[in-house]
């Protein structure tokens, strides 16, 4: 296939036509092709959402089985790929879907993807002038939707972080369509669709607010008000909150017979595919500013902080290091960013609250707080929808659609005042960037991930968050579950809180579980709570927010299939710390390529790294590795003779020489074996390292790989 739009091998040419704005479909020279079921179809819907794009290994792998990879995902995916090749091109006329920058593409020229031509008419239809060629186009748009949106893939990934985000492109475009036909007239039409719509989903409170007008203009003003309070009662049973400050104020005027009701709904811009990564034109729609159609919050400044965690204990250091951080000193200037990264676990959220409460009162312009999801269940909150709630609570008004033109308006809103902003859980720089407010503004960041980019190109300042000192420890858990049984048992206390490494999260767990029986000793507790290997799953109450495994999944799986793997394998070491040699010992890959795994590894903190040439994995971590290290065999690479070692607490310090095996004996270190391809004998190695010399940081590993 070219960029042109087909595919040339010799006489052979092929038009493709993908389509995902409902089933999935495939056309090749106008003949409908048979998509099997299952992960080719589901690989075929990957590579079709980005046209003429390498898509990485990594994503496709989640696509395919979202955090159950198998051991050998890399050769499965190649399998994958050599099977849709086939389907797409059954003659072998032309290579298809070739490997590029780490992943996989699928050459199809833009307009032969719905989705595309769909962004292609809302683009056009948000640059015209004239409203009837605005509704005309978006007719056109909306009837390439057949339903939901890759309704017949299988595949998790997909429909928690692609699916929504289409079903919103098509609902922004429905809306602005209905607005047009209200504005010349039609309102009578439109209300049978939008009771349909409202329906479908209660939550769509745009919908709600168009039915409402429509209703109104009509003559219906009593069933308005009743549709109102249906959609009062969906939201509150829903979510716990009254509905938005825009329908509230429908709803008022309403009840004032306000005759602006039943003037022209206010514009609603169609999103700008430029914006959210389509190829398509600039929208024509600017983004409205504080004086015009919105304003700026005049009643009472946000006080969005949530509550801070009981007890707090420690963290003195961290607290001097933020207020110092946002302090000007001497030769240098106050930070406007500091980002909080450390382990799932380690009390970054609860340090920041904590901290942020402390100084509130020098912020009285406001508070603002929002969770990013960047590590949660579902998926990361998008730099759009974040801005969208930073604004709801600052500005009222239309907001725009699209990430830069929301962020453009949180500056101007926020223009000349002071706030402390909270941005919580963030999956990396690229989510947290178009959130920076500028100006003379404090901005705390949370995340597993180190925010290179954050921290590089923004000037944030980092601060890691470790686990909790011994004494910090033993007094949060005092704390906890009372002094009196702490002092009673102190040896069965210090067991207890040896199991929770320290980390703020499992703390509170165990003392939960501990708080359970008040009357029970801790000894007790302790011997019937813990088998081998259970700390993770005793100290789960029930609750993702709080299950290990769990935790540690929504960091694993924002990571190639290579380090999953080398994250796998690590976690089989009874040992946590462990240096690049050993790391590719245990691997069988180069320690170029290791060293490559581990940072990223590091980058997520899904090992913590000391020094360039010390690892450490986390508490959490080890959970969930030998979990998954039980349910999959090692890697060929590595030996019985490695994997037994290393459960059994064995030292791994060297990477073996070429035609080497390893072998563990009696004692702690890696003993050295030469081996004969010839006969498959073992003799002592000449050239093998020792392993006090290998162990050595700076020396040159004795193989590339393994």
């Amino acid at each position: 296939m070219n960029r042109n739009g087909g595919t040339e091998a010799g006489a052979g040419v092929y038009r493709f036509h993908v389509r995902v704005l409902g089933r999935l479909e495939l056309d090749r020279d106008g003949v409908p092709v048979s998509l099997p079921r299952g992960r080719q179809r589901t690989l075929l819907a990957t590579l079709a959402l980005s046209p003429g794009r390498p898509v990485p290994t990594g994503v496709i792998a989640d696509r395919l089985w979202d955090e159950r990879l198998p051991a050998s995902a890399q050769v499965t995916i190649r399998n994958h790929v050599k099977r849709l090749r086939r389907l797409l091109d059954p003659a072998g006329r032309a290579p298809l879907i070739p490997f590029a920058d780490g992943g996989y593409r699928l050459d199809i020229a833009d307009d032969e993807l719905d989705l595309y031509r769909f962004r292609e008419l809302t683009g056009q239809a948000a640059a015209t002038a004239d409203p009837e060629d605005e509704a005309r186009l978006l007719r056109q748009a909306l009837a390439l939707w057949r339903g939901s949106a890759l309704s017949d893939v299988e595949s998790a990934s997909l429909h928690r972080e692609v699916v929504p985000t289409l079903a919103e492109e098509y609902a922004q475009a429905l809306h602005r369509r209905i607005c047009l036909d209200m504005r010349r007239g039609a309102d009578a039409e439109v209300i049978t669709e939008l009771r349909r719509l409202v329906s479908e989903d209660p939550l769509r409170e745009r919908f709600w607010a168009q039915l409402m007008r429509a209703l109104q203009r009509s003559g219906r003003q009593a069933e308005a008000l009743v549709c109102y309070e249906q959609c009062r009662r969906a939201v509150a049973d829903a979510l716990g909150v009254e509905p938005s400050a825009e329908l509230r104020e429908l709803h008022r005027r309403l009840l004032a017979g306000d005759a602006g009701v039943l003037g022209p709904e206010p514009s609603s811009p169609v999103p700008n595919p430029t914006s959210s990564g389509s190829r398509s034109g600039p929208s024509r729609r600017q983004p409205r500013v504080p004086g015009a159609a919105g304003r700026v919050r005049p009643t009472y400044p946000p006080r969005q902080l949530p509550p801070g965690p009981a007890p707090f204990t420690g963290r003195s250091p961290h607290l001097g290091a933020l207020d110092r951080a946002f302090r000007p000193g001497e030769g240098r200037s106050p930070a406007s960013v500091v980002a909080l990264v450390g382990e799932a676990g380690a009390g970054k959220t609860a340090l920041a609250v904590h901290w942020a409460h402390r100084v509130r009162e020098s912020f009285p312009d406001g508070q603002l707080h929002v969770d990013l999801r960047g590590y949660a269940p579902d998926a990361p909150l998008s730099p759009s929808a974040a801005l969208g709630t930073l604004l709801s609570g600052v500005y009222e008004g239309p907001v725009p659609e699209g990430a830069d033109a929301r962020s453009a308006l949180l500056r101007s809103v926020l223009s000349g005042k002071r706030f402390l902003v909270l941005l919580d859980n963030a999956r990396d720089t690229e989510q947290v960037t178009p959130l920076l407010p500028g100006g003379d503004h404090t901005v705390v960041v949370t995340s597993r991930n180190q925010l290179r980019g954050l921290v590089a190109r923004d000037g944030a300042h980092r601060l890691p968050v470790d686990r909790l000192t011994a004494a910090d420890a033993a007094a949060l858990f005092e704390k906890l579950i009372g002094h009196h049984r702490c002092a009673a048992e102190p040896e069965a206390a210090a067991q207890l809180l040896s199991r929770a490494a320290h980390l703020p999260l499992l703390l509170r767990s165990l003392a939960e579980r501990v708080n359970r029986y008040p009357h029970a000793r801790l000894a007790e507790v302790s011997s019937s709570s813990y088998g081998e290997g259970e700390e993770a799953e005793v100290l789960s109450p029930h609750g993702a927010a709080t299950d290990p495994p769990r935790l540690v999944s929504w960091s694993y799986r924002t990571l190639p299939p290579d380090a999953r793997r080398l994250h796998r394998l690590l976690g089989t070491r009874s040992e946590r710390v462990i240096g690049p040699r050993a790391a590719a010992a245990v691997s069988g890959t180069s320690l170029r390529e290791t060293d490559r795994l581990l940072d990223r590894l590091a980058e997520v903190n899904l090992l913590l790294q000391r020094t360039p040439y010390e690892f450490e994995l986390d508490a959490l971590s080890t959970a969930r590795t030998r979990a998954d290290a039980a349910a999959q065999p090692p890697h060929p690479g590595v030996s019985k003779a490695v994997s037994a070692g290393a459960m059994s607490g064995r030292r791994i310090s060297v990477a073996p020489a070429r035609n080497s095996t390893i072998s563990v004996g009696s004692s702690d270190a890696v003993t050295w074996a030469a081996y004969s391809p010839a006969t498959g004998s073992t003799a002592p190695a000449k050239d093998g390292p020792s392993a006090s010399s290998a162990s050595r940081p700076c020396q040159k590993p004795p193989c590339r790989g393994a």
